[in-house]
């Protein structure tokens, strides 16, 4: 028997292609958004660390680093722990110096000595005033690895 050979229908090759673009839009489409949540969740972990808010930081950190593991952006996640250790140091020497000033490990008595409380980090000296902290804010630009400070903010 001799086996018959049907036409291809018209377009369909193109319907393939498209289809595999369609999918492969989709996908680039996904990973720009995860990337742009991404950063946008390490940004906002930033800010908090930098308002002292290490609750916030470290909760937007880690949804960070979720994602960052979920999509394989394995270089990404390097910079994503550095910022939860940056944050855990940065609340560790916080708490540290309110326990020295208050003698004691209380809220109450934590609280009420932590009105001017300054202490020397990485980025210089960190003081307290109003509930917030005040500290050294640098923008740079990268190129790979070499900063270029632009100004102290």
């Amino acid at each position: 028997m001799k086996e018959s050979s049907a036409p291809a229908c018209v377009g369909e090759s193109n319907i393939s292609s498209t289809a595999d673009s369609d999918r492969k839009l989709r996908v680039t489409f996904w990973i720009f958004l995860a990337a742009g949540t991404l950063f946008t969740l390490a940004n906002l972990g930033n800010v908090y660390q930098q308002l002292g808010r290490w609750p916030n930081a470290l909760a937007h950190h880690r949804e960070a680093l979720i994602i960052c593991r979920e999509t394989g952006h394995r270089h990404l996640e390097t910079d994503v722990l550095n910022s939860l250790g940056e944050s855990c140091y940065e609340g560790v020497r916080l708490l540290t110096e309110l326990m020295r000033r208050a003698g004691s490990v209380e809220v109450g008595s934590l609280t009420s000595v932590s009105e001017g409380l300054a202490y020397e980090s990485p980025r210089g000296t960190v003081e307290l005033c109003d509930r917030h902290l005040r500290q050294r804010v640098f923008l740079a630009v990268a190129d790979g690895l070499v900063w270029d400070v632009i100004q102290e903010l």
